[in-house]
């Protein structure tokens, strides 16, 4: 399942993308339901009652405990997420996916656990 690009607005809120990703200084706002249906992490962090990341903690999403609709990577590019959200909607997946970019997606996919995603990987593979 792919995330449809007209629910995917990336750079502003919109009534179906309200959810705030903050990475480095950069914000990106999702669909709640989508990316919860494509990833068992995202579907985990947007239950997660809202509280800071230990330093020991392991989580590679940390609620910001003033706004619960947000959530930060603090151990990602801003850049490379975008890239990864961008490979989310319909049909655009083997379109972005490079040579260049490859590892990045499919680290991100495998990351996050979007099987769709790993499969648009395999698929870019076979293709070259």
């Amino acid at each position: 399942m792919q995330v449809e690009e007209k629910h995917l607005n990336l750079f502003e809120p919109s009534e179906l993308c309200q959810f705030k990703l903050i990475v480095k200084d950069k914000a990106f706002y999702t669909n709640v339901d989508e990316m919860s249906k494509l990833s068992p992490i995202f579907a985990a962090t947007f239950v997660s009652i809202p509280r800071r990341r230990s330093k020991k903690s392991k989580k590679h999403i940390e609620p910001v405990e003033e706004d619960p609709a947000t959530r930060e990577i603090v151990d990602e590019k801003a850049e490379d997420i975008l890239l990864f959200l961008r490979c989310l909607t319909a049909n655009t997946a083997l379109k972005l996916i490079t040579a260049d970019n490859f590892g990045t997606v499919l680290r991100l996919a495998k990351k996050y656990q979007v099987d769709s995603l790993i499969v648009a990987c395999e698929q870019f593979v076979l293709k070259e």
